[in-house]
């Protein structure tokens, strides 16, 4: 009995240690295993050069879908929430996906589809047979940085029957059961691409405003922040000029730290825990 008393106490003095006189606002250090953070993008309606817009709303759609069930840490923006990321430059683009707290913008482009005759078969038996490819690429575009993650183009053959020709040639494309099963089987290939390139980017959020020491983060319950986690601060960065005009961003030095102190559904307010004077589009990421 006298053994049980002696573990009691050393288990109690234990507890104390470990507790100590905690706040009621913790500091939340967030890491990689145990955060729960997550990276939001968006996908932008698709150029293409089909007649048929059911078509590229049927990719869409598939592209959004297959994305939300393959990486489930992702959040994917919806169609109505990317009206403000109809820009063709790349560091506007970027500067606006910043404001929404988006990690990455995905753009998408449907090809046109070639139809054609080739000779197939067996030499004593080849005979001309229709061909039809249809092509398609996405772009990944990192908002940090205005450089582009990934590149990936694909491209299906097919070999579709009279009917189809006709109705293709009509620009009917999405009553030809092909056209429309092979550009859904490309989303979810997409997908996969999307999901495995976001998948090694670290969580970031940025910097919209600042105001009396109070900063807003682009990020809030819906990309997991809680109130009492501490972040890192990192300047905008130096802007880069490319190829035909394109400008980018050079990621900066680590400035300093906030920690959050208010969380609402999709922006998070937060203090300078160590530097200052904070600007708009920092970009803060896991402590």
């Amino acid at each position: 009995m006298y053994h049980l008393k002696i573990i009691a106490v050393y288990a109690l003095c234990a507890m104390f240690c470990m507790t100590g006189c905690a706040s009621e606002n913790p500091i939340r250090t967030i890491g990689f295993s145990t955060a729960g953070l997550k990276k939001k993008i968006a996908i932008l309606p698709a150029e293409q050069v089909l007649k048929d817009e059911r078509l590229k709303l049927l990719f869409e759609k598939s592209l959004r879908d297959n994305v939300e069930k393959k990486c489930p840490d992702i959040i994917v923006l919806k169609p109505e929430q990317t009206k403000s990321l109809q820009i063709s430059d790349n560091l506007a683009l970027a500067e606006a996906g910043k404001a929404l707290g988006l990690n990455a913008i995905v753009r998408a482009r449907l090809g046109t589809v070639s139809i054609g005759k080739e000779e197939k078969g067996f030499p004593m038996f080849k005979r001309l047979r229709n061909t039809a490819s249809v092509y398609a690429d996405i772009q990944i575009l990192d908002t940090a940085t205005a450089a582009k993650l990934m590149e990936k183009s694909l491209t299906r053959n097919a070999e579709p029957d009279d009917a189809d020709i006709d109705l293709i040639k009509a620009g009917k494309d999405s009553g030809v059961y092909f056209m429309s099963n092979t550009l859904s089987d490309m989303a979810a290939e997409f997908a996969v691409k999307i999901c495995d390139a976001i998948a090694v980017q670290p969580w970031q959020s940025y910097v919209i405003s600042g105001s009396k020491g109070v900063f807003t983060i682009s990020g809030g319950k819906d990309a997991g922040i809680q109130s009492g986690d501490l972040l890192n601060v990192y300047n905008r960065g130096e802007t880069l000029s490319g190829a035909e005009g394109q400008r980018f961003l050079k990621p900066g030095p680590k400035i300093g730290e906030l920690k959050v102190i208010a969380v609402f559904p999709d922006r998070a307010e937060a203090i300078a825990f160590a530097g200052k004077d904070f600007q708009e589009g920092c970009s803060v990421r896991q402590k």
